[in-house]
């Protein structure tokens, strides 16, 4: 750029961030006598509608970064005009990296943070992490290694980005000639010094202040006043869902960065949180207003706030007073409880944990059973008087052993706790009802098969049932002494088999099931009459000939009549129809005459006369008695034996030993008779002969010896 501009750039380099707005400024040069209006351009390509010594930017991109030129309107060939360069670093204010998600660190005596690396890019005059150490008089560079030959006051010095192009350390001007105003310091002079015995004392290279700081200033070069918090965040009380702002304000300079804490916890925006920092320029201070924001408040974020305000790498630190948020809310988080009190009332329980910051003011129960599969509706809201944070209610009349869905609903200045917080609850068991529609199905003789249903309240779990018997025709239990039979435990089944009961006998049956509570009602009556069977064997009394003798008169039989007397059977199993007569011969095989009784059935002692043509007198003949029911023939009687009559009258002290007719001969141990004893053996012919007796066919005496 030409020393005879007619414009020059207020400074050759200025460095901004994306984003940032930005002003470019140029001045006219007083010893130009060109006159007119002015034109911009940026790398060569006119700007259009930009006439004025300034050109504002008001959000910067990093496309705006470049060489901006300004010169009267038609006299860019004649080299005259005004250049600067602006420099865009990729990060906002105090950030930088790829994302740029780093903070950056304070740079001192104009330093720069560097967009990338995070790193203070020095002007020339000053070095270290920070930019904190002055160079010798004369010496510049990262290290203070490089000098100027023949002294720097002239030269235009070029540093890497993002400083750019400046004046060495106390030199300003077109030409770098012109020492530093009193009162500012550095390179191209842009830094202020702060010095207490005023601005004659500070040194124009360095800034650094003969007889000490100015009040309230600190560092080698005067350049640090520590970050004060000036305007604390206060206390809020909302509503939950609306929006909270706290506002914190700090001086500083560098400028302070402000973080906000959630009672110990750092505050990262997102989402509902935003931060918003405004930085001014008051009085040579930087003024950082940072405004905290909640958009949505909820529940989690009650509690204290607090801003901290850092400068100077954190070297100095200031923390507001805390700022308490009181979020309020409609009750929440009521945690209920619900257990049985007896079989018909439940006691309901609950304890608010969240208040919503207000007095507990009511609340509400209301409830709803299921039956049989099925949901009640709900009953009404019932309002219990009950404030604070902790309730007891009982609910009454309800039915055993049934589950509740219980619902509770508190209220504070705000409204009720939604939805309704709730809990199960089960009553507990009670002895059921009785069963409905006991069945008795003979299966045998002895033996019966009970089904029934479950009552239409059980009340509980049926765990077992018991059936009661015994023989009655009558459902009192006193007339009858009954028998029970339980199921076996947890078990559901409605049918058992009951045995070993009496044939052809009425019994009464009746069921009732059983809780954990106990036995409940018993059912109706079931009066069931077994089936038959065979009767039980009559007791043959007598068994004998009708008659003494078989001839009626000499050569003229009679016929033979046997009379049998028996005792009615112990037991008939069912209805006695008959009783059956047979007769055997004596050498037994199948009956050879039966006959069938019918009358004289209900006595307990009968006699019958069988007379039979198949009779023969003097024979020996058994007989049997059976009684028979409508369905089965019963067992014979013990078989008893009888010998009919021959026709004449048996002598004292004599005995007879009947003989078929194909029997020829006859024998008797002699120790079956007596000792010392004369034995007469009489054979004789028996028949129906003139005189009732036979004749006598031999005769023989002997005596018998000792024994």
């Amino acid at each position: 750029m030409r020393e005879d501009a007619d414009v020059r750039p207020r400074l050759f380099s200025r460095t901004v961030n994306v984003g940032d707005a930005v002003t470019l400024e140029m001045v006219r040069n007083p010893a130009s006598n060109r006159t007119g209006a002015l034109e911009w351009r940026k790398d060569g390509v006119v700007l259009q509608g930009q006439t004025a010594l300034t050109l504002s930017i008001n959000n910067v991109q990093s496309s705006d970064e470049g060489i901006y030129e300004c010169y009267y309107d038609g006299a860019y060939s004649d080299r005259k005009q005004g250049i600067m360069r602006l420099i865009v670093r990729a990060c906002t204010d105090n950030k930088y990296g790829s994302d740029c998600s780093n903070d950056c660190p304070d740079c001192y005596n104009g330093g720069v943070c560097h967009d990338q690396t995070g790193e203070c890019v020095c002007p020339p005059g000053f070095s270290g992490t920070y930019c904190g150490t002055a160079c010798a008089s004369g010496r510049f560079g990262k290290t203070c290694r490089f000098s100027c030959s023949g002294g720097c006051q002239g030269q235009l010095m070029t540093v890497p980005d993002p400083v750019g192009c400046t004046c060495p350390p106390g030199l300003t001007g077109m030409t770098c000639q012109d020492a530093c105003p009193d009162g500012t310091y550095g390179a191209s002079c842009t830094q202020n010094c702060h010095c207490l015995s005023g601005n004659s004392a500070c040194h124009k290279e360095t800034g650094a202040c003969t007889g000490g700081c100015a009040a309230g200033w600190e560092g080698d070069s005067c350049q640090i006043r520590p970050a004060t918090v000036t305007q604390p965040p206060m206390d809020q009380t909302i509503n939950i869902g609306s929006q909270a702002t706290f506002t914190c304000s700090s001086t500083g300079v560098p400028t302070p960065a402000i973080t906000w804490y959630n009672d110990s916890s750092a505050i990262t925006p997102g989402g509902q949180i935003s931060v918003v920092k405004v930085t001014e320029v008051v009085d040579g201070e930087n003024v950082v207003t940072s405004t905290l924001t909640i958009t949505s408040v909820g529940r989690e974020d009650n509690g204290v706030y607090k801003c901290a305000s850092s400068n100077a790498n954190g070297v100095y630190m200031d923390t507001s007073q805390v700022a308490r948020l009181t979020v309020r809310e409609r009750p929440d988080d009521v945690k209920v409880t619900v257990t049985a009190v007896n079989s018909t009332a439940l006691q309901v329980t609950w304890t608010v944990g969240v208040t919503g910051n207000l007095d507990i003011i009511d609340s509400q129960v209301r409830y709803r059973s299921f039956i049989d599969g099925e949901w009640t509706t709900y009953t009404p809201w019932r309002a219990t008087g009950i404030s604070g944070t902790n309730g007891t209610v009982r609910i009454s009349g309800l039915l055993p052993a049934v589950s509740y869905h219980v619902q509770v609903t508190v209220r504070n200045a705000l409204g009720l706790s939604t939805p309704p917080s709730w809990a199960w609850g089960i009553t507990n068991e009670a002895p059921p009802g009785p069963p409905h529609g006991l069945q008795v199905a003979q299966i045998s003789h002895n033996t019966v098969h009970l089904t029934w249903q479950p009552s239409l309240r059980t009340n509980g779990v049926i765990r077992s049932y018991t059936v009661q018997y015994g023989e009655s025709v009558a459902c009192e239990t006193l007339e009858f002494s009954p028998k029970d039979v339980t199921t076996s435990d947890n078990n559901n089944s409605t049918t058992t088999v009951i045995g070993d009961l009496v044939p052809y006998t009425n019994y009464t049956f009746r069921v009732r099931g059983a809780t954990s509570a106990g036995g409940g009602d018993f059912s109706h009556c079931n009066v069931t009459r077994t089936l038959e069977y065979y009767p039980t064997a009559p007791v043959v009394q007598t068994f004998a000939d009708q008659h003494d003798c078989n001839c009626r008169t000499p050569n003229i039989p009679r016929p033979v009549q046997l009379r049998v007397a028996w005792r009615r059977p112990d037991h008939i199993y069912g209805q006695l129809q008959a009783y059956r007569i047979s007769l055997y011969n004596r050498t037994g095989g199948e009956p050879f005459y039966q006959e069938n009784m019918t009358s004289g059935l209900q006595q307990e002692n009968l006699t019958a006369v069988v007379t039979s043509s198949l009779l023969q007198p003097a024979n020996n003949y058994s007989v049997t008695v059976s009684a028979i029911n409508t369905v089965y023939l019963g067992s014979e009687s013990h078989p008893y034996i009888a010998r009919a009559s021959d026709g004449y009258d048996s002598e004292p002290g004599t005995s007879y030993a009947p003989l078929g007719l194909d029997q020829q001969q006859w024998s008797k141990s002699l120790a079956e008779l007596p000792a010392n004893s004369l034995v007469r053996v009489t054979v004789r012919a028996v028949t129906c002969a003139e005189g009732d007796k036979g004749e006598e066919v031999t005769c023989r005496v002997s005596r018998v010896g000792e024994k």
